[in-house]
Formats: C-alpha cells, structure tokens, sequence
C-alpha cells in the first residue's frame, strides 16, 4: 500500500490506494497506532473483481466516523475517515 501522509497546520492527513481495503485494514490499524491521523482518504476500498460486498461495518476503525461511496455503482469505491475528536458537517448538496 503507498502511502503519503501530510501535515498540514496542525491536522494530520493520510491518502492511499488500497487495491481493496478489507486486505489492507490490519495495516490502516498500524498507521492509526502509530499516526495521530486527523483525517485518511482511501481510494480503491472495493475489490476488483468479487460478488461479495463489502459493508461499512466491515471496515470501519475505531475513533473514526467513517463516509464511503460502497454501495453505489460498480467503480472501486473511496473511504473517508475522519477523526471523533474533530467537529465536522457533511454537505450533501455541493
């Protein structure tokens, strides 16, 4: 999994490609140990090729409310995670 995590005023950002996040969840609990992450995007969250769904119960990480795009369509899926301990709105209608 490539990795680039950037600090920018005091928050703490993370992006990566998973290629299939249920793969890579051991390795996300790693960086969120080791990382005070206030904010990880994820691009790739769905696999390939597979006839099971992945849920967001199944990747969720704890301490962070997470925001995907799973069960729409057939592309690859994003994940957003964002930190418990930052306020935070989603806007639907942007």
């Amino acid at each position: 999994m490539e990795t680039t995590i950037h600090t920018k005023n005091e928050m703490c950002f993370m992006y990566t490609n998973a290629d299939t996040l249920m793969n890579k969840m051991n390795e996300m609990l790693l960086l969120t140990g080791q990382y005070t992450l206030d904010v990880i995007m994820v691009t790739g969250a769905k696999p390939k090729h597979s006839t099971e769904p992945t849920s967001e119960p199944m990747i969720s990480l704890k301490g962070y409310q997470s925001y995907t795009n799973l069960d729409a369509g057939s592309h690859r899926g994003i994940a957003i995670y964002v930190s418990n301990s930052i306020d935070h709105l989603v806007q639907h209608n942007i």
